[in-house]
């Protein structure tokens, strides 16, 4: 082995090799992460929760919802709630607490039991049954109940109806009817559904449209002309009637006996109510084609109707006859949490007394995040809602009303479908 020769006199010794300084990268690096991952949960943070502002108050206990509906089942009204819910809780509830899904249960004391603050229902609910139990325990009630239980006062205030009541399906008929033309009308009934023809009398006067009645049960005694009804179909032609209105399904004797002696399709009206409105059949079939149907609007296709069974279509179902059920559920909820927001309380008489407030007389938005940031800013709002803007009465029954008016073309045939808001106040 070669040895290294000395270093010359005054020759520095090599000093070892010294590793490069990376603090300043690393450094450098751990700030850029930081930002970057701010800038992260602040860009997250703003696609999940949009600014809303801080609630009024912070109540003591989250809002609690009951629904009146089978225990365990599932079907597109608590679809409809659990998507409303969701949209509440993404941007932090109601005063500081999420919302949790309501207790369901077909009977008035297990709801109670669970100490709800607002009870939801649907027509089907026995409401005769439920209501007064419910109401009598100062629990807020919203869903849809028949008019004999919801007077003037009824419930002190704690009664709201987002779905509109069958004696506003043929009040709106009628309406229609006087819109085109018609100057007198046969309305085909029996004994349980003459409370809707003494409905459609009394709209029928303010339009200056005279009424006959024709019992559909005398009337089949001799279905070929009505001689039990003490009249028949050419005669009731003859003395000026253009348009029926069948009030159940035995109702067709009358009709298809008018049509027989001269009355054009375009004549027959069809209510959107159970007795008329088989639900079991697509909605192109309920009518000749040229008839109008006048039926609940359902809200739109966010809001699939509660099919009854055999229909394909699916087009005439329990929803789009008592009123949009799963779109009127929807709005219940939303109203709610929105007056609880501008009482500053949960309580069910403050959230009543803060409902008309929130639903009309302010600046109209949609969606929670948009009317919970104008609350919270202390705007007065007007919520609109699937179906449209939603105003009561005294006795809380909507006043203004959106309804589907469906011209019919036949069987297999595409129906047209407008859909307008009736003012059907008390």
């Amino acid at each position: 082995m070669t040895t290294p020769p000395p270093p010359l006199p005054g020759t520095p010794a090599p000093s070892a090799p010294q590793a490069p300084d990376r603090r300043p990268l690393i450094i450098g690096a751990v700030a850029l992460t930081v930002v970057l991952m701010g800038a992260a949960a602040g860009a997250a943070h703003w696609l999940r929760t949009p600014s809303v502002g801080d609630p009024l108050a912070v109540s003591p206990e989250p809002l609690a919802f009951g629904l009146f509906s089978p225990e365990g089942s599932t079907d597109p009204k608590q679809e409809a709630i659990a998507r409303a819910l969701e949209e509440i809780n993404a941007v932090g509830g109601v005063l500081g607490h999420e919302v949790a899904a309501p207790t369901a249960s077909d009977d008035a004391g297990t709801l109670l039991d669970t100490d709800p603050d607002v009870v939801l229902g649907s027509h089907a609910m026995g409401s005769e049954q439920l209501l007064p139990e419910v109401l009598d325990a100062g629990t807020l009630y919203c869903g849809n109940a028949e008019p004999y239980t919801a007077t003037p006062g009824f419930g002190e205030g704690r009664y709201f109806s987002t779905i509109p009541g069958q004696d506003q399906v043929v009040r709106a008929l009628t309406q229609v009817i006087a819109e085109d033309g018609r100057e007198k009308i046969a309305v085909a009934y029996t004994p349980g559904s003459e409370v809707w023809l003494d409905t459609i009398t009394a709209e029928a006067r303010t339009h200056g449209i005279e009424v006959v009645g024709v019992d559909i049960l005398r009337a089949l005694v001799d279905p070929s002309s009505f001689q039990g009804a003490g009249t028949d179909a050419a005669k009731l032609l003859e003395e000026g009637v253009d348009a029926v209105i069948p009030l159940e399904l035995t109702a067709e004797t009358v009709t298809d006996a008018l049509m027989h002696q001269g009355l054009p399709a375009e004549g027959v009206y069809v209510p959107g109510l159970p007795l008329v409105a088989n639900p079991t059949v697509p909605l192109d079939s309920l009518g000749p084609a040229g008839a109008t149907v006048v039926r609940h609007h359902t809200g739109g296709e966010r809001f699939p109707e509660i099919d009854w069974g055999s229909s394909e279509s699916g087009d005439m179902s329990y929803s789009a006859q008592f009123g949009g059920v799963t779109a009127a559920l929807y709005d219940c909820v939303n109203l709610v949490a929105l007056a609880a927001e501008a009482a500053g309380s949960v309580e069910p008489a403050e959230i009543a007394a803060h409902l008309p407030a929130v639903s009309a007389g302010g600046r109209e938005c949609t969606g929670y995040a948009d009317c919970l940031a104008r609350v919270r800013d202390g705007q007065d709002i007007a919520y609109v809602g699937p179906r449209g803007p939603l105003t009561w009465d005294d006795g809380n029954r909507l006043v203004e009303v959106p309804f589907e008016v469906v011209r019919l073309h036949g069987e297999g045939e595409p129906v047209d479908t407008e859909v307008r808001t009736f003012s059907l106040g008390s």
